[in-house]
């Protein structure tokens, strides 16, 4: 899986994911991501209908649930 930076232009990637999902969290919010990207501090990438999203803070990095085309997010 190649894990890259995210960038203005992925806004349409997080739509088609998240935006129809019943319980929409923050830290799958485009702006939210894009906000804390600086540094590459989130990273995303997208494989068979799935987006998976990527946080560094420090020493210490976490991934989110992945979201599946056409899911929710729990």
């Amino acid at each position: 899986m190649n894990f890259r930076n995210i960038e203005i232009t992925d806004k349409p990637i997080f739509d088609k994911f998240v935006k129809g999902t019943k319980n929409p969290r923050s830290l799958y919010n485009f702006t939210t991501c894009y906000i804390w990207s600086g540094e590459g501090k989130v990273k995303i990438a997208v494989e068979d209908d799935v987006l998976y999203i990527l946080w560094y803070f420090k020493e210490k990095s976490f991934m989110l649930y992945p979201v599946v085309l056409g899911g929710d997010i729990k």
